[in-house]
């Protein structure tokens, strides 16, 4: 799609930078943290959602 289009950008929010690690404050939990959204990642995000992962 051209890049002019209207609806040519996507509806993913920009990375949030941060300069250090320590800068905010971590509270989220989760089992399981799957990085990419290749084949790899969507297979084993859908492998944890079937066995109940979060």
């Amino acid at each position: 799609m051209d890049p002019s289009h209207p609806n040519w950008a996507s509806a993913v929010e920009a990375p949030r930078v941060i300069g250090h690690a320590d800068a905010i404050a971590w509270t989220d939990q989760t089992d399981l943290l799957v990085v990419g959204y290749g084949g790899a990642g969507v297979a084993a995000a859908l492998e944890a959602a079937e066995r109940g992962g979060d």
